[in-house]
């Protein structure tokens, strides 16, 4: 991942990763008629992010099942 507004500048920065939030709820994991993982995470996690030039933004978004589309929407970015 890099810093959205070093990357609009043109610029290079090292990125820091802050608190996550998530909320509470259950979700499915489980295995599909042919073996394969899933897991489907309905919940809404929240990450803080601060670069080495003083940029901060935040993410949220729900976490993506590693072997399928679910959860691969777009995440929210909040730049501040």
């Amino acid at each position: 991942m890099i810093c959205p507004k070093c990357k609009e500048d043109g610029t290079i920065s090292t990125l820091y990763v802050g608190t996550s939030s998530s909320t509470l709820m259950g979700h499915a994991i489980f295995y599909d008629e042919q073996g394969v993982y899933h897991s489907h995470d309905p919940n809404n996690v929240c990450t803080s992010y601060q670069c080495s030039n003083g940029h901060r933004f935040m993410t949220s978004g729900k976490n993506q099942c590693p072997n399928c589309s679910y959860g691969n929407e777009s995440k929210t970015l909040t730049v501040f």
